[in-house]
């Protein structure tokens, strides 16, 4: 997914400047496989899991490519997360399984940290990678294509939710989206892939945390986070990836720093 700047309008004369930056993204195609995994053909994509069908009877899955448009809003709200654009991806269930999930491409500018945000079980979660973290993620998705493409993927394995490594992130949450209340940072997120329904899927993990957002006086429990997994197809990971380049991010921390100069002194 690419994120282009259509319009960028200052009006100088006002006490506050509004910029706005139209979002569009189209989803990618996706590959859907053969369920022996030997014998892989190129299919149109699921919207919500890359299927391995046998080459025997084959059949062709809806793919989702409707466009999607965001408005970016009010660019001067820097200190809370801002969502610019929408992505889908499936989150782990209660008891199993995992559910799809209409989330969001989520940016906070006040750090310079990008992610994603979604409902999550009975509450609502942002995690936020910096830089680095991002150019790991990134890495992993690219080594999940090609373990993907050469049919390295193992079915029967507890061990690849850290096939691609680990890294770190910011998290956000509360019990609504308005009312995002706690927070923990350097939260170790496992990167690997795992097979649901014989689909296989790219997964970013976390355990739970306390939050350190609040101080506690010792005799209260901190609130702690839910267990976090996140399963992405391979249309869904390039959605993310392609978000969180710092080719598309740098033209978003840009318009921040210009829109900041209009509220800086004039030296003399």
């Amino acid at each position: 997914m690419s994120i282009k700047t259509k319009t960028i309008s200052c009006f100088s004369a006002l006490i506050f400047s509004f910029l706005a930056l139209s979002c569009q993204s189209t989803k990618n195609n996706a590959i859907s496989n053969s369920s022996d995994y030997d014998a892989v053909n190129l299919q149109e994509s699921s919207e919500n899991e890359d299927v391995y069908e046998d080459s025997q009877n084959e059949k062709k899955i809806k793919n989702d490519s409707s466009k999607k448009a965001f408005n970016f809003g009010e660019i001067f709200a820097t200190n809370k997360v801002e969502d610019v654009d929408e992505i889908r991806f499936s989150t782990a269930g209660l008891i199993g399984g995992i559910k799809p999930q209409n989330g969001n491409l989520s940016i906070d500018f006040k750090s310079e940290t990008a992610g994603f945000g979604s409902s999550y079980l009975a509450a609502y979660y942002y995690s936020l990678f910096d830089d680095a973290a991002r150019a790991k993620i990134i890495k992993a998705v690219n080594a999940y294509y090609k373990d993907f493409e050469n049919k390295k993927l193992q079915r029967n394995s507890n061990k690849t939710q850290m096939s691609y490594g680990k890294t770190k992130a910011s998290i956000k949450w509360g019990t609504i989206k308005s009312n995002i209340a706690y927070g923990a940072e350097n939260v170790e997120f496992l990167l690997g892939y795992e097979f649901i329904n014989n689909s296989p899927y790219f997964t970013i993990k976390a355990m739970p945390v306390p939050d350190t957002v609040h101080d506690f006086d010792g005799v209260h429990q901190p609130e702690m986070s839910c267990f976090l997994g996140y399963y992405f197809t391979k249309a869904q990971a390039k959605v993310l990836i392609d978000f969180l380049s710092n080719e598309n991010l740098s033209d978003y921390f840009t318009i921040i720093q210009s829109s900041e100069s209009f509220f800086e002194s004039d030296s003399y």
